[in-house]
């Protein structure tokens, strides 16, 4: 005898989450930068912005190599999981250039981050396809 089927994630409501988690930090850190009198946290070192490039490429790489795999997926929880591993891996591109303008100041990682994210957004759509 088996249980109740486990529910599948709603999909849609994860990845708008997880699209909003660096919009709303980016927002966060543009409000306390316009602050009169806001003092910044100590600057990250200068080697930081050149690997946010890095970053970048290889968030979408992972995401291309979980489109790939989850092409094949053969049920909808390892269609959700691997949805999800994919959407993470440009999230983390997206809360490393937030956390670079938050810490330095400068917005270019921080949009370019968010741009990786919502690329991937279109790469790897909620919905399965029929």
């Amino acid at each position: 005898m088996t249980g109740p089927r486990p529910l599948a994630p709603n999909l849609v409501m994860v990845q708008l989450g997880l699209i909003l988690g660096p919009i709303l930090l980016a927002g966060v850190a543009y409000a306390l930068r316009q602050q009169p009198g806001y003092s910044a946290p100590a600057a990250l070192p200068d080697g930081v912005q050149y690997a946010l490039p890095v970053i970048c490429v290889l968030a979408l790489g992972g995401v291309m190599v979980v489109r790939g795999i989850r092409a094949n997926a053969k049920g909808d929880q390892q269609f959700a999981s691997l949805s999800i591993i994919g959407w993470a891996t440009s999230e983390a591109a997206a809360l490393a250039g937030c956390v670079y303008y938050f810490m330095n100041g400068d917005p270019k990682w921080a949009v370019t981050g968010i741009f990786v994210q919502l690329f991937s957004a279109l790469l790897l759509p909620a919905k399965r396809p029929t």
